[in-house]
């Protein structure tokens, strides 16, 4: 045990402060160095990288992209108010024939059949 605590603690000597305030000092000095040349290399690898991504023509093949999801959009919104016509007709002819109580004890039925699902899925994470 006292060979372990006589290694265990570093010998002071003599000359540690002015060490420990020359090895400060310097590291406080060249810091706005370090600050200015981080920011400069910042700025060029920024640039270097702006040119790549310009030059790669990613901005060409985003913008044919963007068309052809217009298109898409476009159809599909032809499709979906056909769709939503026929919903709407649906609904029309399933809402004009029962009463408002009917109507209500169906929105409970329906909500119930949610809380049922939703209990169901949280016995099944239980488990």
């Amino acid at each position: 045990m006292e060979l372990e605590r006589a290694f265990g603690e570093a010998p002071a000597f003599a000359d540690a402060d002015g060490f420990a305030a020359r090895v400060t000092a310097r590291l406080d000095q060249s810091w706005s160095y370090r600050q200015v040349l981080i920011g400069g290399l910042g700025i060029a690898g920024g640039l270097i990288g702006g040119a790549q991504f310009l030059g790669s023509g990613l901005v060409t093949q985003l913008a044919a992209g963007a068309a052809q999801t217009n298109e898409l959009i476009g159809r599909l919104a032809v499709a979906r108010g056909s769709a939503m016509s026929a919903v709407q007709a649906l609904t029309d002819a399933v809402m004009a024939g029962p009463t408002l109580d009917a109507r209500i004890l169906l929105m409970s039925v329906a909500l119930a059949a949610v809380a049922g699902g939703l209990f169901l899925t949280r016995a099944i994470r239980e488990i």
